[in-house]
């Protein structure tokens, strides 16, 4: 094995560790709202940044952007009121209807 296929592979392994601890830290309890956005919001955060490493291989930079756009689509409810109920963000616009 070249040093080259032995990078690649400690590469994957470290972006596989992010998804193997967050399934085991929603598998021991069930989630909340609270604690789930956080966790996609560490998720994208990782994604971003090792999509971007020029230490990774193309081909999985290419494999985490893939991930980061399917990610992107379950981050809409970033703008729900549910969203930021959850994460202490509402802001009311009370308006007078009188």
């Amino acid at each position: 094995m070249t040093t080259s296929e032995i990078h690649g592979i400690q590469h994957t392994c470290f972006v596989a560790q992010i998804f193997n601890d967050t399934t085991l830290f929603f598998s021991r309890s069930t989630p909340n709202l609270a604690t789930v956005i956080p966790a996609m919001d560490h998720i994208d955060e990782m994604l971003t940044t090792q999509s971007q490493d020029l230490n990774f291989k193309p081909s999985i930079c290419t494999a985490l952007s893939i991930a980061k756009k399917t990610l992107n689509y379950y981050n809409k409810t970033d703008h729900s009121e549910v969203y930021q109920i959850a994460m202490g963000e509402l802001r009311l616009n009370l308006k007078s209807t009188s």
